[in-house]
């Protein structure tokens, strides 16, 4: 009788894991992937060695920093930052590496290209890196904390991979400007609804401000005409040119955009469509064919989406797979704007259902540590290479997803009434 017992208590007894799967919380699901997946790569870096370990970065992290260091580096020349460097980044970015320029020694900024790897011996120039990446690592990151509406162990594991994840500790690793263009970009993004005037103001400056550093973020733009806020959007706009034009006139005035285009044309023509078609081994030509296509019914998707679609997190994350279709804009470090709807997402619901966990499997899937295997002698070894198959998969695979799920809301069948304004997140909070 006491065995009975004893069983029937063990067999009524809830399951830790049991009850973690039937609650289909979004948050818990990334916290704990995201957990699994550093396990396993501290695990797999132990067992094979640094070629593990480095192997998530460019180049095994080999080129440690490069996008910063030879970022000022280039704009040392001047409007020779354009003309003879071909650099594709707007003047403001370039104006911002000018200000960093100061820190670094002379004799450091007018290196060689082959001797870009010396800054290790130039101390300044090592503390300006981190405090150019410190600085806005943390912003970021207080920023995102800040608008998590769930609280607790949940809350705290949640914003430990803010920062510890792969696209995140990619672009530390590059150094890449991108970091405070996707913060900007979260500021709008986060605040555009917001019921203070100042604060809705201030975002639109902030979209501005992405905007002249990387260009792409103008995507987010939409979403100010898809809510009937035109003249909103032209203040945007207007912010948006004189953030572009003002900085040009330190190298070499309003000419200087011009030079910037023909760089971008000749970048997207060259490193990122040859790069991409040798990692999945297809004819470079179909692969533009393919992403021209996928461009075309993202971008479609997402102004038919912007209008009929009731949940906010999807608009948002319609609008970040946008510009991750551009080959010239790919990267891994680029999805670390997408902690953004990922966030929505998590404050909005307390349970996935349906369609949803298609949109969450791919959104999570580049932000996970998948290891390469040194010891293979394909891509599989690289693990920055499996991170780009991660990024290209979720890219396409959210696009059909947001094509479904439109052509789903259009019909009536897939709507949901659940849209998460401003003042309702703080309620929450």
């Amino acid at each position: 009788m006491q065995k009975e017992k004893a069983a029937e208590q063990k067999k009524d007894r809830p399951s830790p894991i049991k009850d973690f799967f039937k609650r289909k919380n979004p948050a818990e699901f990334f916290a704990a992937f995201m957990a699994v997946s550093l396990v396993i790569y501290l695990i797999a870096s132990l067992i094979w060695g640094g070629k593990v370990f480095c192997g998530i970065f460019f180049a095994d992290g080999t080129d440690l920093f490069m996008d910063f260091f030879n970022s000022v580096r280039d704009v040392s020349q001047g409007t020779g930052v354009y003309t003879d460097r071909g650099v594709i980044y707007p003047p403001m970015a370039n104006l911002i590496f000018l200000l960093c320029l100061r820190l670094v020694p002379e004799e450091y900024a007018t290196t060689p290209f082959d001797q870009r790897h010396d800054w290790v011996n130039y101390p300044s120039a090592i503390i300006a890196c981190l405090l150019f990446l410190l600085i806005f690592a943390l912003l970021f990151f207080f920023l995102c904390g800040n608008r998590v509406r769930f609280s607790g162990k949940k809350k705290t594991l949640f914003c430990f991979f803010i920062l510890v994840n792969v696209p995140m500790l990619s672009l530390l690793e590059r150094g890449n400007i991108v970091l405070l263009s996707t913060l900007a970009s979260a500021v709008f993004l986060f605040f555009y609804q917001s019921e203070n005037k100042v604060v809705r103001e201030l975002s639109l400056v902030a979209l501005a401000f992405s905007f002249s550093l990387k260009l792409y973020p103008a995507a987010f733009g939409w979403l100010l005409i898809a809510d009937k806020r035109y003249k909103e959007a032209l203040r945007c706009a207007l912010y948006g040119i004189l953030l572009l034009l003002l900085p040009s006139f330190f190298f070499g005035g309003p000419k200087c955009l011009v030079w910037m285009l023909e760089n971008i044309a000749d970048f997207s023509d060259s490193e990122a469509w040859t790069s991409i078609a040798k990692t999945l081994h297809l004819p470079e030509q179909l692969l533009k064919i393919l992403f021209m296509t996928l461009i075309a019914f993202v971008v479609i998707m997402f102004v038919v989406a912007s209008y009929i679609q009731k949940e906010h997190w999807k608009v948002i994350l319609f609008a970040c797979t946008v510009f991750m279709c551009v080959p010239s804009i790919h990267a891994t470090y680029a999805w670390g704007i997408f902690l953004v709807p990922l966030i929505y997402l998590c404050n909005g619901k307390q349970q996935l259902k349906g369609i949803d966990w298609a949109y969450f499997a791919f959104l999570i899937l580049p932000f996970l540590f998948i290891p390469g295997n040194p010891d293979l002698n394909h891509f599989l070894r690289d693990g920055a290479a499996i991170s780009d198959i991660c990024i290209l998969l979720s890219t396409v695979a959210l696009g059909i997803i947001c094509l479904v799920d439109t052509f789903r809301a259009i019909s009536g069948r897939g709507k949901s009434e659940e849209t998460f304004s401003e003042s309702e997140l703080s309620a929450q909070k």
